[in-house]
């Protein structure tokens, strides 16, 4: 199976994530630039006056990167992206960049991200011992996942409900994600919008296969995510109330996480 650029969106999140995305982001066949896609895809696309805007307080570039994610820095980067500002950004992305009202790049960016919950970040996700869910570590350590990645995920009931939830959400952004990212400088890296969906499915079907489902260890009560410090007396992992997008920014919010 194709690499998979795990930048699964903050989507985004949520359809978050990018993941890592967090993420939400559209869905990468291969990416070895050191390039936030989301700061090369999105952030130059804005009209002047929205990046102004955006320049003021750094609010953007701060809760959406995630490139930058890895296996040494993630403690800090999950603590970030669910601090009080970026909570906030998340809650009402215009609140700081009002000329960013009539942007459709940005308008764009805000559908994706619309249900993104930053204290619940796949990419943030610790299971039994500690540990992060597999595609999140392939995806810290060499910058994609691919299906043996997936696979692994079966383990945990926690990982896997949270990676379903952020490919669903993948699958509902899709034509958002492939419009955000589907330009010039990057169209030949990025895969089209049938490859990202049939992707999305293939895992889905994977992961809710009888072969997945009997592996899972109920880890959901032993779950918790990363988040700012005030944050962690709530961050306990509820299975019926998370909303997991990755994070894409593939995933937009990667994907942002």
């Amino acid at each position: 199976m194709k690499f998979v650029n795990a930048l699964l969106t903050l989507a985004t999140a949520s359809s978050v994530f990018s993941f890592t995305i967090n993420t939400n982001r559209g869905l990468y066949l291969t990416d070895n630039s050191n390039d936030d896609p989301y700061v090369k895809f999105v952030y130059n696309k804005l009209i002047k006056e929205c990046r102004d805007d955006l320049d003021k307080t750094g609010i953007f570039i701060e809760c959406t990167s995630v490139k930058n994610y890895n296996m040494n820095n993630y403690e800090e980067m999950c603590k970030n992206r669910s601090s009080p500002s970026c909570v906030k950004f998340f809650e009402d992305p215009l609140a700081e960049a009002p000329n960013c009202k009539n942007d459709q790049i940005y308008n764009n960016f805000i559908a994706v991200t619309r249900d993104y919950n930053p204290k619940e970040n796949y990419n943030c996700l610790r299971i039994t011992d500690n540990k992060l869910c597999p595609t999140v570590i392939q995806t810290f350590e060499t910058g994609s996942f691919h299906d043996e990645a997936v696979k692994e995920t079966c383990k945990s009931k926690a990982c896997t409900e949270g990676l379903i939830k952020q490919f669903e959400s993948s699958i509902k952004n899709a034509e958002i994600n492939n419009n955000l990212f589907n330009t010039d400088e990057g169209s030949n890296n990025i895969a089209t919008l049938e490859e990202q969906i049939n992707v999305y499915k293939t895992f889905i079907e994977l992961l809710k296969s009888p072969q997945c489902t009997a592996q899972a260890v109920d880890d959901l009560a032993q779950s918790s995510y990363i988040v700012a410090e005030a944050e962690e007396k709530s961050s306990t992992y509820n299975i019926k109330t998370t909303s997991v997008l990755f994070t894409t920014l593939s995933l937009l919010l990667a994907y942002l996480l």
